[in-house]
């Protein structure tokens, strides 16, 4: 019996000690991105001997792509970020994004935030009224629908064989 209490013990301490080392020890880098209503983004990064702030324009055909795309200025590599993303009044973030990041909505804009162990190069964000989206939304409703319409045939032919 003791011998399987061992086994876990030893689990639990080499699954404690691997989650501490891949956590950075070391200062925090703060990144905040806004997008606006015409594609530009504005980056801002801070932190312990960090900062840097640019606009960034994205190219013509990026509005076509249905995500928002914003480059990061480089930052010292081994840092933790603390990313915050503030969409353009009316835009609507379609999942989670990359880096991976929790959503609210606050008086009709969209929040991003999350934090990560190494510095993002893009901050992507797919949008909900980017044909992709739109399109995920499309084919999931119709397959709904169509599941719908066999489930109320097989019904139909239960009840029509049970008459008989």
């Amino acid at each position: 019996m003791r011998r399987p209490a061992a086994i876990r013990l030893i689990i639990v301490v080499a699954s404690l000690s691997i989650a501490s080392a891949a956590a950075p020890d070391g200062p925090r880098a703060e990144l905040s991105v806004e997008f606006g209503a015409d594609g530009k983004c504005a980056v801002k990064a801070s932190g312990e001997g960090v900062h840097a702030e640019m606009t960034y324009t994205p190219p013509a055909s990026a509005g076509a792509s249905g995500e928002f795309r914003c480059a990061v200025p480089p930052l010292p590599a081994g840092r933790a970020v603390d990313v915050r993303v503030l969409l353009a009044p009316g835009a609507r973030p379609a999942g989670s994004g990359t880096p991976p990041l929790t959503w609210i909505d606050q008086e009709g804009r969209w929040r991003g935030s999350g934090s990560v162990d190494a510095v993002p190069e893009v901050i992507v964000v797919p949008d909900y009224f980017g044909p992709a989206a739109v399109r995920a939304r499309t084919q999931w409703r119709v397959g709904f629908a169509g599941a719908g319409v066999v489930l109320a045939a097989l019904a139909f032919l239960v009840a029509r064989r049970q008459r008989n």
